[in-house]
């Protein structure tokens, strides 16, 4: 598979996994993890993450590479928008010597695909509907302990970087989390840029609906407020 494949990631990913095959095929130890205490929890390490992430568009990517152990594929096909002020990590006790579940918890207001449509919004959320319901989302991922990650060079090749002793995002393809206001901003940047009439369209009627949350929120805010 490593010397059909084209993809660096792959080889890479399948030259380790051979290194650990090997050992065990000539009963000797496994290659070890990387051991010693890291700077950082991984819990601060999934905030600062998080809130980072959900702030960036997507030419603003290269400043979370050394987040990730690889270099991290986000699909901008699948993007979650969610309510910044509901977004809740807990790590819940599943932290290992060498590794950490994080969940996210997130209060979702739609999800946006690569021609810009807003879909699975929440009703509840909309104008002229008063339900209470939270609807929480969970997203996840994984973080590993290493003081190794690497990155793809523009031709294509892998390099393999030492640092400190850190927490980093295992998982390579995942979908980004957005905030509201990160979203509108996305939004309007992809409108401007295209010359797609369709995308022009679909964008021109999610900025509709987006504008109309904070908008709802304030209302929610200010009748919360009279119930006290």
């Amino acid at each position: 598979m490593s010397d059909k494949s084209s993809d660096p990631a792959i080889k890479h990913n399948a030259e380790k996994t051979l290194q650990i095959l090997r050992s065990l095929s000539a009963g000797k130890p496994v290659p070890s993890h990387a051991v010693g205490v890291a700077e950082e929890s991984p819990s601060k390490v999934a905030q600062r993450f998080v809130h980072l992430e959900s702030s960036l568009l997507p030419d603003q990517w290269g400043e979370l590479t050394n987040y990730f152990v690889e270099t991290p594929k986000p699909q901008w096909n699948h993007v979650q928008v969610v309510d910044v002020l509901n977004v809740y990590i807990d790590m819940n006790g599943q932290t290992h010597e060498d590794s950490s579940e994080v969940a996210v918890s997130v209060l979702p207001l739609g999800e946006l695909d690569s021609s810009l449509r807003l879909s699975n919004y929440k009703t509840y959320r909309l104008p002229r509907n008063n339900s209470a319901c939270n609807c929480d989302n969970y997203l996840g991922f994984t973080l590993v302990l290493s003081n190794k990650h690497w990155q793809i060079a523009p031709d294509g090749t892998v390099e393999e970087l030492d640092g400190p002793l850190t927490w980093r995002i295992e998982n390579t393809f995942f979908s980004p989390i957005i905030t509201l206001n990160t979203a509108i901003r996305y939004v309007s940047q992809m409108r401007d840029n295209t010359t797609d009439l369709i995308i022009k369209k679909n964008a021109a009627e999610t900025l509709a609906m987006l504008k109309r949350y904070p908008k709802l929120s304030i209302r929610r805010h200010a009748n919360d407020l009279d119930q006290e």
